[in-house]
């Protein structure tokens, strides 16, 4: 089965919640650990991500970044974002959902255990994020030993 495919073959429940009229999908699983689920602090995020979605694009504009060029050759600001510890992957995808035209690159990060759980979310949200899974985790340990010493 290809990528494609099994983007396709997710099932999807019902939107979690819409942003810049993308629905967004989340499933919750407590069985993962303590990031499968959605806390207090998440849904409060999230919905501020739909209630302040100017804000945070106006932000992200105003921020000493980068220029990239568009496919029409237009000239656009973008930004790096990582998320550490994201547990299910929902607060990146909307983020994305809300200013992923000017994120160049969108690093989503966990432990082991959730990294199921996060892809399932990114693979439900396609129509939102572009999705490069990466689960090698052998040379950035090296890195971030290097780091330390």
């Amino acid at each position: 089965m290809t990528s494609a495919e099994k983007d396709e073959s997710i099932s999807r429940p019902e939107p979690f919640l819409t942003i810049k009229e993308n629905p967004i999908y989340f499933e919750e699983d407590w069985n993962t650990g303590i990031g499968g689920g959605l806390w207090s602090t998440g849904k409060a995020l999230s919905v501020y991500f739909v209630e302040y979605q100017a804000l945070i694009r106006n932000s992200f504009k105003n921020l000493n970044c980068k220029s990239r060029k568009t496919v029409d050759g237009s000239k656009i600001h973008s930004v790096n974002a990582l998320e550490l510890g994201s547990g299910n992957g929902l607060l990146s995808v909307c983020l994305a959902a809300v200013a992923g035209d000017l994120i160049g690159k969108l690093v989503v990060t966990d432990l082991d255990d959730h990294l199921n759980l996060m892809e399932k979310t990114m693979r439900a949200n396609t129509h939102i994020v572009n999705l490069d899974v990466n689960t090698d985790m052998n040379e950035d340990e090296s890195k971030s030993d290097d780091l330390l010493n």
